[in-house]
């Protein structure tokens, strides 16, 4: 990883919320509650408010949905809370262009928006011919119906879920990424649509942070200046899910890339909130500067000791946890230092916590690898019991990968790189994967 000048995106209009530019990173959640119940779901995005959320997403499985969401907009503008509300969309386009008329913006994923109906409709010995004009007519009347009711489109990709057309090309890695994101991007450009956010999350944090400096360094080369909202996806519950968001989260915000960020546990959507408002305000003061900081030689050479001692006297353990994570991360993906100490109160030493940070940016196993989503309204199980069970379980086998997913969007995609899966099925029912079959 190497470093760029400092990213200054465009400022967009969320409901009364001002996003991108100099603007503070904005703070983002999802609700886990049935998008039917618009009771409970509105209860919950006023839960996430009061926490310090500024931007709340809600799914839309499918048209009935994506209506309700019109009925939880009203619910919360009765009792006074005008919050941006976000609707995130897979599969199908009909259900994103019913959402655009409601929300303030939707989500949509390119690896399966429109690209999964038109490659499953080609044959396989032609897949090379595919040409991004055939989802050009799908987005542009999107497009239509986002600038007529002023919503903002947030191209959302997913590492576990790009199209067989995409990995066919690119493989299934941050190029790849990459290229799914600029389609999408670029059709919209040539519709003068500009009210657009983009994000490339994976729950490897190498391919996350490899994926965002490249698709911030691509739209310069193409003169965009689009928000970027950043995010580790699937990073867990606990300890490993902070330490993890925090590794993929905080060199890119210390890098001057991030315009909002979600912290996604395997837990109540509620518990991210302080987590991602210490990144936020660790590095309030430098996400702008014009150039990193840096431990500079009168030669103009980086100086950088093999061992490299990180301390925080003045923080709590999941304070230290966390902003240890994103700063020893980022030391890590330069590759400065071979050697890393971390200390807190009273020169206390934390070693297991150096292994954590090690095994969350993949550069040494030490323990059971797990994956788990933090849940949605698509997902019809009590995921966070079943991933503390199967931890329960299976702790201490090293070089071992589970992942617990919570539905089929990114569950078959995770499978690809997982030891053993989880996954559910729908009401009732669950896939087990072993090596990714």
């Amino acid at each position: 990883m190497t470093d760029l000048d400092p990213y200054i995106s465009r400022v967009l209009q969320i409901g009364k919320l001002s996003l991108g530019g100099t603007e503070p990173v904005r703070i983002q959640s999802m609700t886990n509650t049935n998008t039917m119940d618009a009771d409970a779901t509105a209860r919950q995005v006023i839960e996430l408010y009061e926490a310090g959320c500024e931007i709340v997403r809600i799914t839309a499985r499918n048209v009935r949905e994506a209506g309700n969401l019109g009925v939880i907009r009203a619910s919360l503008e009765n009792k006074g809370f005008d919050i941006p509300l976000v609707a995130d969309i897979h599969f199908n386009p009909r259900v994103a262009e019913e959402a655009a008329c409601i929300v303030h913006k939707i989500r949509i994923n390119p690896g399966n928006y429109l690209d999964r109906q038109f490659f499953l409709a080609k044959e396989r010995e032609h897949q090379h011919d595919f040409a991004p004009g055939d989802i050009r007519e799908g987005i542009t009347r999107l497009t239509d119906i986002c600038r007529e009711h002023g919503t903002i489109i947030r191209v959302g990709v997913n590492h576990g879920s790009l199209s067989e057309r995409i990995m066919f090309q690119h493989g299934n890695t941050a190029k790849g990424m990459v290229a799914s994101a600029m389609e999408f991007l670029e059709i919209c450009r040539d519709n003068n649509f500009h009210d657009l956010v983009v994000s490339m999350k994976s729950s490897y944090v190498p391919t996350m942070v490899r994926a965002n400096l490249d698709i911030v360094t691509e739209m310069k080369l193409k003169g965009m200046d689009y928000p970027v909202h950043l995010g580790v996806t699937e990073a867990g519950e606990g300890e490993d899910g902070r330490i993890r968001s925090a590794a993929g989260i905080g060199p890119l915000l210390a890098m001057g890339i991030g315009d909002t960020i979600r912290v996604s546990l395997t837990e109540d959507p509620v518990a991210e909130i302080p987590v991602a408002q210490k990144l936020r305000d660790h590095y309030a003061d430098t996400r702008r500067l014009e150039k990193p900081s840096m431990p500079w030689t009168s030669e103009g050479k980086v100086r950088v000791p093999d061992l490299i001692k990180l301390t925080y006297p003045d923080h709590d353990y999941e304070e230290m946890a966390i902003i240890a994570a994103a700063e020893m991360s980022s030391l890590i993906l330069k590759a400065q230092g071979n050697n890393y100490h971390i200390s807190g109160d009273s020169g206390r030493l934390y070693p297991k916590l150096v292994l954590n940070i090690l095994q969350a940016t993949g550069v040494l196993i030490t323990d059971t690898e797990y994956i788990s989503c933090p849940t949605c309204g698509r997902t019809t199980f009590d995921i966070q019991t079943v991933l503390k069970e199967v931890k329960q379980h299976t702790r201490g086998l090293k070089n071992v990968k589970i992942a617990v997913m919570g539905c089929i969007v990114n569950g078959p995609g995770e499978m690809a790189d997982a030891d053993y899966g989880y996954v559910g099925a729908g009401k009732g029912k669950v896939t087990l994967y072993y090596e990714g079959k």
